[in-house]
């Protein structure tokens, strides 16, 4: 665990230890042949993890580096709750079945970040509700509630805000933090974890579990917080209410996830190296310091773009983004998937197979209105400026042929230097 302090630590990732000794005393137990668990907790209040969460992922990669053994912990449960943590007012409560769908597509995502197949340290998925679920309020009280002191529990920070507020705390969330004390309990007995790790606004509810564990099986466990990201601007990153990063490409496509990245500011270019990267901190400095050189080039961007665009969706997606970005810069669309084509951002207009192909340009670019008249549609032919697929239109009488239409579904549609238009070819 020293290893995966360190590098938390080096990479300005480490907000907080509960036991400053944690990690000598982990390091022996590692040394063991029984794996020693680690676990984040993951609420299904949405269908996809975001670029926030991607920080908490990648922590449980440097454990699993150390040899420990990551728990990916679904919170079916407690995702029907709701954490009142750095919020002002009550979540919109999710109904049983939208928190299960939610649940089952999670993690999915984390596919490439984490090791599963190591016999020792591969990582593992659990699910809150497979304990919480099968205890009455009885024996949850018994076995929770009993351990649990009032007066710590009103101390929280999280809780204070909220009884100051307009809006109050309900008994429900007020009782959250004991379901995820709970939670590090059972994971310790059944899956030998030693570990939570959370954001640096979980600190409450880590040290929930932490006294849970110690007050009912007399063991001593341990949490690490890591901060939360923000923009050299402020803004927070990856945020789970508002304009979210997703992981998943049905939410953000992969054009635009890598995009995100791309256009970071230079001043963001050092966090997101250290955080979202597993190059060594020699490697970093290197980048950091050819991109101090030639900033104009984006290189601390770039590389940051690529690793983490590849660690989430796989080489063949990571590809598919940069030829979209090429192809904003005015290069050739051979080899580009419709999806990766319909995932740019820029106008799109839906058109009939039968409105595209076999028409003359001057008629289609007139439908999709980049053009408003076809008189000044032929003024921009001649004058060279109208271009299908980045290729250049010579003559008002070109048609547009099928094998242009990218898939059968996408044409790129440029007027003068930087005006693209996508053309969704399809049935209504």
């Amino acid at each position: 665990m020293s290893r995966a302090i360190q590098a938390l630590r080096q990479r300005g990732l480490l907000a907080g230890l509960t036991h400053t000794g944690a990690p000598s005393v982990l390091d022996a137990a590692v040394a063991s042949s029984k794996p020693v668990g680690v676990y984040c907790g993951f609420d299904p209040t949405a269908n996809s993890l975001h670029v926030g969460n991607l920080v908490t992922a990648i922590a449980l990669r440097h454990f699993q580096l150390a040899g420990l053994k990551p728990i990916l912990l679904v919170g079916g449960a407690t995702g029907m709750i709701g954490d009142p943590s750095m919020r002002s007012d009550e979540r919109v409560m999710l109904t049983a079945d939208v928190v299960a769908e939610n649940a089952s597509r999670l993690t999915k995502s984390l596919e490439n970040v984490l090791d599963f197949e190591c016999p020792k340290t591969g990582a593992v998925v659990a699910n809150n509700l497979d304990w919480h679920g099968k205890m009455s309020a009885v024996d949850w009280m018994r076995d929770c509630g009993r351990f649990a002191r009032v007066n710590q529990m009103m101390a929280r920070d999280s809780v204070k805000r909220r009884l100051d507020s307009d809006h109050g705390l309900s008994f429900l969330e007020f009782s959250y933090q004991l379901f995820q004390a709970y939670d590090f309990l059972h994971l310790h007995r059944h899956y030998n974890c030693f570990v939570q790790v959370g954001g640096s606004d979980q600190w409450g509810n880590i040290v929930s579990g932490t006294d849970m564990v110690r007050k009912a099986d007399g063991k001593e466990v341990y949490g690490v917080t890591l901060p939360l990201l923000t923009t050299a601007s402020g803004e927070k990153y990856g945020k789970s209410a508002g304009n979210a990063v997703w992981l998943d490409p049905l939410r953000t496509s992969t054009f635009d996830f890598y995009q995100y990245f791309i256009r970071a500011e230079d001043a963001d270019v050092p966090m997101l190296l250290k955080t979202f990267t597993f190059l060594d901190m020699d490697e970093i400095d290197a980048v950091l310091a050819a991109h101090a050189q030639e900033p104009e080039k984006r290189l601390g961007q770039q590389t940051v773009a690529e690793h983490v665009t590849a660690l989430i969706h796989g080489e063949a997606a990571l590809e598919q983004a940069k030829r979209a970005a090429k192809v904003l810069f005015g290069g050739s669309c051979d080899g580009l998937s419709a999806a990766t084509m319909l995932a740019i951002d820029a106008p799109k207009t839906t058109l009939r197979p039968a409105q595209v192909v076999g028409h003359k340009v001057v008629d289609v670019v007139g439908l999709i209105g980049a053009v408003k008249t076809k008189a000044e549609i032929r003024r921009l032919i001649k004058a060279g400026g109208l271009y299908i697929n980045n290729v250049r239109v010579e003559s008002d009488a070109a048609v547009v042929d099928a094998h242009q239409v990218i898939e059968g579904q996408a044409l790129l549609v440029r007027t003068g230097k930087r005006n693209y238009h996508i053309v969704h070819v399809a049935d209504p």
